[in-house]
């Protein structure tokens, strides 16, 4: 407890901003419960704003990148995260996929353009650092989630988290247990769920 007094003394202001306004800072100080109470949500809302100074580019690393996409579904900003996935732009997973990558690289610049348009590897092509968004890919888009109380899947939610302008979701996790299939989609202005 002392560690979590002396980080709050030391980070927060009194509006819940951080001083170095960092993604990563926000990120997990939000999700390790660093923050006091009274400030979570002028926290988050910090963190919403680092992003959409960034134009919706996330530019976090290894620690963070897993939890920033769950941490601000957490808060309220779906769309936020959404507009974060769905990028093509430098850095992004799509980006990674627009040059041929058909895993997640080591790093946001594994990939460069080169002057003549062709692109440059450099780094692993694959890696779990910035793959870690699977987890919440399984979580929060497809919505399969494991009680803790029963570990194992043997008991899970079902709970997708639409939004975004994301239309469509297909996925399967194979417990111990068996297939945990789940498929949405938005037609209209009904949402259509499958499992």
């Amino acid at each position: 407890n002392q560690y979590k007094k002396a980080w709050q003394d030391n980070y927060i202001k009194d509006d819940g901003s951080i001083e170095c306004w960092l993604q990563s800072a926000y990120t997990l100080g939000l999700a390790f419960d660093l923050y006091p109470e009274e400030l979570k949500s002028a926290g988050a809302a910090c963190l919403k704003s680092a992003v959409e100074f960034n134009e919706n580019h996330l530019n976090t690393g290894f620690v963070a990148t897993p939890y920033l996409l769950q941490t601000l579904c957490d808060y309220g900003y779906v769309d936020t995260a959404y507009k974060i996935l769905q990028q093509d732009t430098y850095p992004s997973w799509n980006y990674m996929f627009s040059h041929g990558a058909t895993t997640i690289t080591e790093a946001w610049s594994t990939y460069y353009d080169n002057a003549d348009g062709t692109y440059g590897i450099n780094g692993s092509l694959n890696h779990y650092g910035l793959g870690a968004v699977g987890a919440w890919l399984y979580e929060d888009v497809l919505g399969i989630k494991q009680d803790e109380q029963i570990p194992g899947y043997k008991h899970f939610y079902l709970e997708p988290v639409v939004g975004g302008g994301l239309s469509y979701a297909k996925g399967s996790y194979e417990s111990v247990y068996g297939t945990i299939e789940s498929e949405w989609c938005v037609e209209g202005n009904e949402l259509v769920f499958h499992f």
